[in-house]
């Protein structure tokens, strides 16, 4: 019996179902990439084939290391995440010449012309790639949730932390899948099948034949830019123009939501690895060196990760009220919480089994304290943006209520 092979066009129905798919778990930087592609992007189809131009350095290029597609999150360690914003802004360097040199027409030979025109806009694509790419792990690592050992805990207390647990988040996962996905499907219309299939070939030519462009890991992507902006400035070197020094003009849209999301993917990696390696200590044990001070309030300390989110809030809450939250205990040593538990009896934890000893705790004052008050209001409705919470034992009608009392849930 004959064996049938798909059309080009199922293929291309079938990457693009694909891409769909893929693309669920980009972002807002991802739409805003594609938004400006379409403004710029208006390119005769007969210019451009499904075919990567190749320059003749790019091949012995070793490409970007950045870890698997599969452990994106996980594993987009801060140095990764600085590589592929090296690879970004090398990129727009790239495309702000060959801006100039499409838009002055230099008198280069026509074929060249539509050479750089078909790269640019591959090299265009595949930034939007990276950049989806790198808010992914971005997202993963601010969403991972924190482990707390209930043996670290008195009894009452591990039984509040399972409590707290959000029961909401399966279904708020959801709800944002479905406007991703609905984003992405306006996002496969919108890009040319033409771009699609060039950009598609210079990551096949990294990979290999035989692994679909959209299983390709984080690495194939990266060193595809790294290649196509390689070619890009063969060719623009090769124009009338490309002797001339070019003032690079500012970066596009595309290209700064690249450079943020891959800045913002090196700062959360960052910040998730201080985070584990503290964790790896016992309460109030923690070194100064995996805790970072607050700006505002010299001297209080917190775990990394929880002083980034508090200066957030701290700026949100400074653009409501005019003024700083007031802090009057954050990171305790054992030795603090021994002299702690001592001065306030009942009312400070056992030496050893605080989270101010994890470094994820502060007591606020400036009005905070108070359950009625403007301010302490304003952060029920608010702190849990930035991952702060002032817990269920210590609200009004609590266990031990302490409006003061608030901590960093991640």
């Amino acid at each position: 019996m004959p064996q049938h092979h798909p059309s080009r066009a199922t293929q291309r129905q079938t990457r693009i179902r694909r891409r769909t798919r893929t693309r669920a778990i980009s972002t807002g930087v991802a739409t805003a990439t594609v938004a400006a592609l379409a403004a710029t992007t208006a390119v005769p189809g007969a210019m451009l084939v499904a075919k990567p131009v190749v320059s003749k350095s790019s091949t012995a290029s070793k490409g970007v290391t950045v870890p698997s597609s599969t452990a994106v999150g996980a594993e987009f360690a801060g140095v990764h995440a600085e590589a592929v914003a090296a690879v970004v802004t090398q990129a727009s360097g790239a495309l702000a010449e060959a801006e100039h040199i499409t838009s002055e027409g230099v008198g280069a030979p026509a074929e060249t012309m539509a050479q750089i025109e078909q790269t640019t806009h591959v090299v265009r694509e595949l930034v939007r790639r990276v950049s989806s790419i790198a808010e992914a792990a971005q997202t993963v690592a601010a969403t991972t949730p924190e482990p707390v050992s209930p043996s670290a805990l008195p009894a009452d207390d591990a039984e509040e932390v399972a409590n707290e647990v959000d029961l909401d988040a399966d279904a708020t996962a959801l709800e944002d899948a479905a406007e991703a996905a609905q984003k992405a499907a306006t996002d496969a219309a919108i890009l040319d099948a033409a771009i699609l299939d060039a950009a598609d070939a210079a990551v096949t030519a990294v990979v290999g034949e035989g692994t679909p462009t959209d299983a390709a890991e984080p690495a194939a992507v990266a060193t595809a830019l790294e290649q196509q902006t390689a070619a890009l400035t063969e060719l623009i070197a090769s124009t009338p123009a490309g002797a001339i020094a070019v003032t690079p003009a500012p970066p596009s849209p595309e290209e700064i939501a690249a450079q943020k999301a891959a800045e913002a993917a090196a700062d959360s990696a960052r910040l998730a690895a201080l985070a584990e390696e503290a964790m790896q200590y016992d309460n109030g044990r923690i070194p100064e060196h995996l805790l970072s001070e607050l700006a505002w309030s010299p001297g209080d300390l917190l775990r990394a990760d929880a002083a980034a989110q508090l200066a957030r809030l701290n700026e949100a809450f400074a653009a409501h009220f005019g003024r700083d939250l007031s802090i009057t205990d954050s990171y305790r040593s054992f030795a603090d919480q021994v002299a702690v538990k001592r001065s306030r009896g009942k009312w400070a934890a056992v030496p050893g089994y605080s989270n101010h000893g994890f470094g994820v705790a502060v007591d606020l004052g400036g009005g905070i304290a108070d359950f009625s008050s403007a301010e302490y209001q304003w952060m029920r409705a608010h702190a849990g943006d930035f991952g702060w919470e002032n817990p269920e034992w210590a609200q009004q009608g609590g266990r031990k209520p302490e409006a003061w009392h608030w901590e960093y849930a991640g």
